[in-house]
């Protein structure tokens, strides 16, 4: 016999090359587990990738899946790359959650979940801010990271979770804005919306009372054409205040009013065109005749407190801000 005696029990089968009995010579001869065919033995595991349990997966030195003493031997386990305590796990800090929405390493599950701080932030590159359970670059009310151009302070876009170029404390009523802190004082930077519902963006605009700023201390005894008085507005950043808005026209409406902006059809016999005005033709602005020949924008409105100091509001039908 090539191996001098009849192989059976725990070696059934005879290695004629080697000539000894063995456990197994391939993999069909092992009823589990895998064939090390080096050394004639049924083992568990013949390298990490064989071992699938986070629990368990280191291949030994014997064959046997063991816990994990570092982070190669997690690294054919999906979404568990990490080795902390002998098992692979999704993370074992806070830095190993390298994704901005889910940044923070949680102690219970030792798994990736959104953050709710700032310092679970502190290793996301460029969003170290915590916004919402997600890394941001910055808020309206966190700007820290935007900076300065020349001495004013940059404001950040508080949709967009980003900076922007944008100075703090320049933009005034009526004028688009991405935070509170772009308003001028006394104005908040709030959602714009025509009668309709329709929603126009957001423009700052003045916050009711707050007169050390020279905001109106009433909308309709002293705002005009700011007439509108909305009770407890909610800001781009969340701040909560009354404010005057305009009541019929829009932001667009008021800065068109009596500009250079011709609303007349082309000529030779120029007539108004009233789809160059306001955002909606008639309902929020209107185009009108100035002297012969001469059309401009003006603005909608109910009564004298819809323009602006001194203008009146003419018009039976569709009343508008006096041109003349």
């Amino acid at each position: 016999m090539p191996c001098g005696k009849l192989c059976d029990g725990a070696e059934p089968f005879c290695d004629v090359l080697r000539g000894s009995c063995v456990q197994c010579r391939g993999q069909l001869d092992c009823v589990t587990g895998l064939c090390e065919v080096g050394a004639g033995k049924c083992v568990e595991c013949l390298s990490h990738e064989t071992c699938v349990d986070p629990a368990a997966a280191r291949c030994s030195n014997a064959g046997v899946c063991a816990t994990c003493l570092d982070n190669s031997q997690c690294a054919h386990i999906p979404g568990k790359n990490v080795c902390s305590a002998g098992a692979c796990v999704a993370c074992a800090a806070h830095s190993d959650c390298t994704m901005a929405d889910k940044a923070q390493c949680s102690a219970q599950s030792s798994s990736c979940t959104a953050c709710t701080d700032d310092t679970q932030c502190a290793h996301i590159p460029g969003k170290n801010v915590c916004s919402a359970g997600a890394c941001v670059q910055c808020t309206g009310t966190k700007a820290e990271a935007c900076g300065f151009s020349g001495s004013d302070r940059l404001v950040c876009d508080s949709i967009n979770k980003t900076c922007s170029t944008l100075r703090a404390g320049k933009t005034d009523v009526c004028q688009p804005c991405v935070s509170d802190a772009q308003c001028m004082p006394g104005r908040l930077c709030v959602q714009e919306t025509l009668n309709s519902g329709q929603k126009l963006g957001f423009a700052c605009f003045w916050k009711e009372g707050d007169t050390q700023v020279d905001a109106p201390a009433s909308c309709l005894g002293g705002g005009r054409p700011f007439a509108k008085q909305v009770l407890k507005a909610s800001s781009i950043d969340g701040a909560s205040a009354d404010i005057c808005t305009l009541r019929v026209s829009s932001c667009l409406a008021f800065k068109q009013f009596s500009s250079d902006v011709d609303c007349a059809t082309k000529p030779p016999n120029p007539m108004a065109d009233q789809a160059k005005c306001g955002v909606v033709p008639r309902a929020d602005a209107s185009c009108a005749e100035v002297q012969a020949g001469m059309f401009r924008c003006t603005m909608t409105c109910v009564n004298n407190a819809d323009c602006k100091s001194p203008v009146a509001c003419v018009g039976a039908v569709t009343s508008v801000c006096n041109l003349n």
